[in-house]
C-alpha cells in the first residue's frame, strides 16, 4: 500500500441521489444484490457516497491483503461493531488495539488443538440428543426447518463448551429466544443500535427483554464460578485462569463480555454453515455420493469416534466448498484509520471498506465454474491453484477467526452423524432466498423432509 503524495484519484462509482439516501435504501432492502451489481458494473474498487460518507468496496486481492493484513493496525472493525457494543459488549469480536489483543491472548488456549477431543465429546453428545428428539419428532410430523434446528444445537453445543455442567435449560431457552429476536430484526435498527433500543417498538421491546432475561443468567454462572472458587475443565475456566499482560484475571463484565461473544458467533455462523451443507447436499446428488460413501465405509454401523476426524476427508472438503458457496459472514467492514493510497486510488481516513467473501468466492477470476457445488476442488492438487485472499470464510490476518479449528470438528461430526442416521429431502414447493442481514441466511428457512436411515 503506497502512501505517497500523487494525483488525487477517486474509484469508479455510482452518482448519488438524495444525498446517498438511495444506497442506505438498496443496501439494507438487499446489501448483497446491490454489492453484486456495483461490482460487476464498475470493477473491484468502487467508490459511493452516502449522506457525505465515502464508502470503497474492495474485490482486489492484493488491495485485500494489505487492509487485513500488511497494514491491519490501520484499519479497525467498522462503525457498525463500534456501535454493535450496546447489544454485542466489548469481546474480542468488536474488541481493538492492545485489549483486544489482550484478551485474544487469554482465550486462545480455550481453542488450542489439545482441547479438541473433550470438545468432540461435547458435540458428538448434543447430536446423539438431536438424533433421537428427531426419530421422536418425525413420527408425528417429518417436516423439518433445517435452520432453526441448527440454531437450537449450536446453542447446546455453546454453552455445554463454554460452562459444562453449569449450563441449564433456562439459559438455553433463553439464548434461544434472544437469537431468534435478533436475526429477524430489522436491517435498518443496526445502523444505530444505541438509538433504535430507546424507540417504543414491540419489537425493540421483546429483544430487550430477550437480552435482559439472558444476561442475568450468564452472570448466574460467572457470579457462582467467582463466589464459590469452582474449577471446572471447560472455557469458562480457561478465561477465569486467564491473566493478561500486568497479570489481572478479566473483570466479571468482560468474562460476561467474551462468554456472549463466543454464544453470538459460534451459533449464527455455525448454524449458517450446517444449513448450507446439508441443502447443497439434497440438492447436489452426484456430489453427495462419495461423502455418503465415506460415511458408511469409515463408520458403517459403528458409533463415530474421535480419531475418525482426520479420516473424514471428504466431509471436510464439502464443509469448504459449502462455505465457499455461503459463507456465513458475507461481509468484512474496515474503518480505515488514515488517509492512504490503493494503487493510485486515495481511500480517506474515516471512510468505511467493504470486503465481501461471497463475492470473490464466486468469482469466475478465482474459481472455475463458481456456480457449482464441487467439493474437491479443495483437494490437495486443485487447491493449489486457488488464489490467497480468494477464499476468506474465516477472514484473514491478525483477526482471522478464532474458532476455526474447532468449526471444522464440529461440522464434521454433525454432517457425518445427522447424515448417518437420516435422509433430507428439500420439502416441494419450499422457496429459498438469500437474506444478507447480519449473516447469510435462508429468508424462508429450509424446509426438509427428514427420514430415518
Amino acid at each position: 500500500m503506497d502512501n505517497t503524495p500523487k494525483n488525487i484519484l477517486e474509484p469508479p462509482g455510482p452518482k448519488h441521489k438524495f444525498l446517498g439516501a438511495n444506497a442506505y435504501f438498496s443496501f439494507l432492502t438487499d446489501g448483497l444484490s446491490f454489492l453484486t451489481k456495483l461490482h460487476k458494473e464498475y470493477g473491484d474498487i468502487v467508490m459511493l457516497k452516502a449522506s457525505g460518507h465515502r464508502i470503497y468496496l474492495i474485490a482486489d486481492l492484493k488491495s485485500i491483503d494489505h487492509i487485513l493484513v500488511r497494514d491491519s493496525e490501520n484499519f479497525t472493525k467498522g462503525v457498525g461493531f463500534q456501535r454493535g457494543r450496546i447489544i454485542l459488549g466489548n469481546g474480542i469480536l468488536t474488541s481493538e488495539g492492545k485489549f483486544h489483543h489482550s484478551q485474544r491472548k487469554m482465550i486462545n488456549p480455550a481453542f488450542h488443538r489439545s482441547r479438541w477431543e473433550m470438545y468432540y465429546d461435547v458435540v458428538k453428545k448434543c447430536v446423539d440428543e438431536i438424533v433421537i428428539d428427531w426419530n421422536k419428532r418425525i413420527k408425528k410430523n417429518n417436516v423439518l426447518e433445517l435452520h432453526e434446528e441448527m440454531m437450537n444445537l449450536f446453542v447446546d453445543i455453546i454453552f455445554s463448551t463454554v460452562f459444562s455442567e453449569d449450563k441449564n435449560e433456562t439459559l438455553c431457552n433463553y439464548a434461544k429466544e434472544f437469537g431468534d429476536l435478533f436475526h429477524k430484526l430489522n436491517p435498518i435498527y443496526l445502523l444505530d443500535p444505541p438509538k433504535a433500543l430507546k424507540l417504543p417498538f414491540p419489537s425493540i421491546n421483546r429483544i430487550k427483554k430477550a437480552k435482559e432475561n439472558l444476561d442475568r443468567e450468564i452472570y448466574k454462572v460467572i457470579d457462582k464460578r467467582q463466589k464459590e472458587n469452582l474449577q471446572r475443565n471447560d472455557m469458562l475456566g480457561i478465561m477465569l485462569d486467564g491473566k493478561d499482560e500486568d497479570g489481572k484475571p478479566m473483570s466479571r463484565e468482560q468474562l460476561y463480555d467474551e462468554i456472549f461473544t463466543i454464544y453470538m458467533a459460534g451459533t449464527d455462523t455455525s448454524a449458517k454453515v450446517m444449513t448450507w451443507a446439508f441443502y447443497l447436499l439434497e440438492q447436489n446428488k452426484s456430489e453427495a455420493i462419495p461423502f455418503e460413501k465415506e460415511i458408511n465405509e469409515l463408520i458403517g454401523s459403528r458409533d463415530i469416534e474421535f480419531g475418525d476426524f482426520e479420516k473424514l476427508s471428504y466431509t471436510r472438503l464439502v464443509l469448504n466448498e459449502a462455505m465457499r458457496m455461503y459463507p456465513p459472514v458475507w461481509l468484512l467492514p474496515r474503518t480505515a484509520e488514515k488517509d492512504f493510497y490503493l494503487d493510485d486510488y486515495l481511500i480517506y481516513k474515516d471512510s468505511s471498506i467493504f470486503i465481501t467473501p461471497y463475492l470473490l468466492q464466486r468469482n469466475p477470476k478465482y474459481f472455475e465454474n463458481p456456480e457449482k457445488f464441487d467439493p474437491e476442488r479443495f483437494t490437495a492438487e486443485r487447491k493449489k491453484s486457488i488464489k490467497k485472499f480468494s477464499f476468506i470464510p474465516f477472514g484473514a490476518g491478525p483477526r482471522v477467526c478464532i474458532g476455526e479449528g474447532f468449526a471444522m470438528l464440529h461440522g464434521a461430526v454433525i454432517l457425518s452423524l445427522i447424515s448417518k442416521n437420516f435422509k433430507m429431502t428439500l420439502k416441494k414447493g419450499h422457496k429459498i432466498k438469500l437474506s444478507s442481514s447480519i449473516t447469510l441466511r435462508p429468508k424462508y428457512g429450509i424446509k426438509m423432509i427428514v427420514e430415518p436411515k
